[in-house]
């Protein structure tokens, strides 16, 4: 078991056969419903099921990411695209972006420009300028803080709350980076998925 932290974890070989080895492992038992997500959204909304999208990846640089289509436009849903999201089938797709070496299983939610750009408006200039260090040293993931804590309770923040939390927990992640912290937030996560599947009533989606 690794005992790197840190950045060393962060920029570690270790980390990324990781990712490797899950997303690979993942991918036979996930992709009938991704695939099921993907027909999904192509035969109920007629519209082209899968989303692509440029995203900020590791050290800036853009990458483009996929997903399931769920939107029609900014905050419109399609008609099937609640539930997709509320089973994070519409995040699947992005295995492919994790074997290809765009993500990681484990980092900060992925930002279009246009985000950041938000959260360098919303934010005191220290708290933005160490959050996008922590963005870029860390590169994007599937599964963190932010994302768990943003789905049980996400709706009921105003947005430059939502902001705010937001760089507090990606921080947050970049300053625990290790193995254990990634076990860590894959228990939280599998114990909010329990959750929300008997009280889908509380889902942000």
């Amino acid at each position: 078991m690794s005992r790197l932290t840190g950045e060393e974890w962060l920029h570690s070989s270790e980390r990324r056969h990781r990712d490797i080895r899950y997303a690979s492992a993942l991918l036979p038992v996930v992709a009938p419903l991704g695939a099921t997500g993907l027909a999904l959204a192509q035969t109920v909304d007629g519209k082209g099921a899968l989303f692509k999208q440029e995203r900020i990846g590791r050290d800036n640089q853009m990458f483009t990411i996929y997903k399931t289509r769920t939107q029609l436009t900014a905050g419109i849903p399609t008609s099937i695209g609640r539930a997709l999201r509320f089973c994070s089938v519409d995040e699947l797709p992005q295995l492919y972006n994790v074997l290809k070496g765009d993500m990681s299983l484990f980092g900060p939610r992925p930002l279009m420009e246009s985000e950041r750009e938000e959260m360098k408006q919303a934010l005191p200039a220290n708290t933005f300028d160490r959050w996008d260090e922590a963005y870029a040293i860390s590169g994007p993931g599937c599964i963190s803080s932010f994302g768990h804590d943003s789905h049980r309770h996400g709706r009921h923040w105003e947005r430059e709350e939502f902001l705010v939390r937001r760089a507090e927990l990606d921080i947050h992640d970049f300053d625990q980076a290790s193995p254990t912290h990634d076990r860590h937030l894959l228990y939280q996560v599998a114990v909010t998925a329990a959750h929300m599947l008997l009280n889908p009533s509380e889902a942000k989606y």
